[in-house]
């Protein structure tokens, strides 16, 4: 994308952007009975920062890194 109108259009030219130029397209989804400790290992396997949560091929919530409990989790 080459900025037209200067400074300003380089720094929010992405606006026009969609979501799908921006968008995760390896999706890993958890479900309901995942545990802490699991998510603790995904979210260290992994570089994303949330897990769609998905029961019966539907999104029903999201699990993100900044408000996982990991503070609380066990360590071995």
């Amino acid at each position: 994308m080459q900025p037209k109108n200067g400074p300003a259009e380089a720094m929010y030219g992405f606006v026009g952007c969609t979501a799908g130029q921006f968008m995760t397209r390896t999706v890993i989804a958890v479900n309901r009975q995942t545990t802490m400790r699991e998510l603790e290992e995904l979210f260290a396997k992994h570089v994303f920062n949330a897990f769609p949560v998905v029961e019966d091929g539907k999104l029903c919530g999201i699990i993100s890194k900044f408000r996982f409990p990991s503070r609380l989790c066990l360590h071995d």
